[in-house]
């Protein structure tokens, strides 16, 4: 009987190292972490592995953490626009009517320009950078750190209406036509398309309606408005137009309120977001849009070419809405959404939400940061991997940049890298209570094991030598 037992606890005991062993294998490796997140989890290399972010081969893994820097700007900034020739980021300040010029994390120039500059756009046929003006509603053409012309677009409209969004802005949006090299203005007051050649006013293209939106089609070559609303029934309006050149070819019958229209690339396909109706029209080579029932306000998108999905800015329900193809895929809680841009480096399209910035990888929160107060636009620097968000009420310019550490050194880069997480989280962390727990079980029955192995086998040696 004793020899029995003696047998039984070694057993126990050559179990008990087996577990313990086990366990520090798969959980006691290395890990993944950032910050801001309570919740966090450890991931083994099996688990990475499958995930898509190292071999199982590797041993040593990344520590990478998102954060952000501040540059001081002028009053008010609105916009920014990236000049790919020279890499900088023009930064428009409404308020102290200037254009503030970022060369990586720290401005370089301050231009001045005409009153309340709102929105641009960059001409890669000249390198210029046209800086809508809305109080003097004129057009400051920039070349490097220079205003070389001022260009007039006539008489303000009478009206003062905003679509919603907006604050008494009269051009709502610029576009560049690379088929002719024309900038389209979108004159949302003066129910107008401006068009631009170079350093003057060609045309001026009557739309009839409320246009808010444009975007330009590679595949056709035409430009295709959003006319938000009838002002003269002061009814919503369903219509998108079609530009060719400098006429009207076209219309589009949509939805009530079309609001903004984005191209997707991969399929052809142009997405209307119809504000009023919580839907979205999209438009291929047949004559009748497809509807996508998606509920809320739909505002703008972003088009993700990594994953061919297109994101859709919800603040009604506030949420991101993801669309592929003609089906909605998934809903992403964010708070007051408002626009987003694309990182080529890592994939990812950060979301502006009130003084915050959602990271999306695919169909999941990856992580939320803390920017200045009312982001409300953001621009991506290809060179350095850098996204530049526009806070309005903190006068700055939050750079959120990633940083990749190893754990036998200091940091080891910059660009953007992968972080996992649940869609819930928005970083993973080394602390991992379930594996201290494990720890603390496999040791205690690891004494108990030895120590019963222990007394048994003195029992068994006793009775043998009686």
């Amino acid at each position: 009987m004793s020899i029995r037992k003696v047998g039984l606890n070694l057993v126990l005991f050559l179990l008990t190292i087996l577990l313990f062993s086990l366990t520090f294998n798969v959980y006691g490796i290395s890990h993944i972490e950032g910050t801001q997140n309570n919740n966090a989890k450890s991931y083994s290399t099996k688990d990475l592995s499958k995930l898509g972010i190292l071999s199982e081969a590797s041993i040593v893994l990344t520590h990478i953490e998102f954060k952000t820097l501040t540059i001081k700007v002028g009053s008010s900034p609105a916009y920014a626009i990236y000049d790919p020739k020279n890499n900088y980021i023009y930064v428009l300040n409404s308020r102290s009517n200037t254009v503030s010029v970022i060369a990586n994390t720290s401005v370089i120039a301050n231009i001045s320009v005409e009153p309340n500059p709102v929105l641009g756009v960059y001409d890669p046929t000249n390198g210029y950078i046209y800086v809508v003006d809305n109080s003097s509603f004129s057009v400051s053409v920039i070349s490097n750190t220079t205003v070389i012309t001022t260009i007039s677009l006539g008489t303000p409209p009478t009206s003062a209406l905003s679509p919603p969004f907006y604050n008494h802005i009269y051009i709502t949006d610029a576009i560049y036509d690379p088929a002719n090299g024309y900038i389209y203005l979108v004159d949302y007051s003066g129910e107008n398309i401006i068009v631009i050649s170079d350093t003057s006013v060609i045309a001026n293209i009557p739309i009839g309606f409320n246009p808010i939106s444009a975007t330009y089609d590679p595949a056709n070559t035409d430009v295709f408005v959003a006319d938000f609303c009838n002002p003269t029934f002061n009814i919503p309006s369903n219509q998108v137009s079609i530009i060719s050149g400098t006429s009207i070819i076209g219309s589009i019958k949509v939805e009530v309120e079309p609001y903004s229209v984005t191209y997707d690339p991969s399929n052809g396909y142009l997405y209307i977001t119809n504000y009023l109706a919580g839907t979205i029209s999209v438009v291929s080579s047949t004559p009748t849009p497809y509807t996508i029932n998606a509920g809320g306000l739909l505002t703008t998108a972003t088009y993700n070419p990594s994953n061919g999905y297109v994101y859709f800015m919800d603040p009604g329900d506030n949420t991101v809405v993801v669309v592929s193809g003609t089906s909605i895929i998934t809903s992403i809680k964010a708070f007051a959404p408002k626009c987003g841009v694309y990182d080529q480096a890592n994939g990812y399209v950060y979301v502006l939400g009130d003084g915050v910035v959602y990271i999306i990888n695919n169909t999941q929160l990856l992580y939320t940061i803390t920017v200045g107060e009312n982001p409300v636009s953001a621009v991506y620097d290809p060179i350095n991997g850098y996204v530049y968000v526009v806070n309005e009420d903190s006068n700055s310019v939050s750079v959120i940049y990633s940083v990749t550490y190893l754990p036998s050194s200091s940091t080891v880069s910059t660009s953007s890298a992968p972080i996992i997480s649940s869609s819930t989280t928005s970083s993973v962390s080394s602390s991992n209570n379930y594996f201290i727990f494990l720890v603390l079980i496999v040791v205690i029955a690891s004494v108990f094991a030895v120590v019963g192995g222990i007394l048994t086998i003195k029992r068994g040696v006793r009775s043998l030598l009686l």
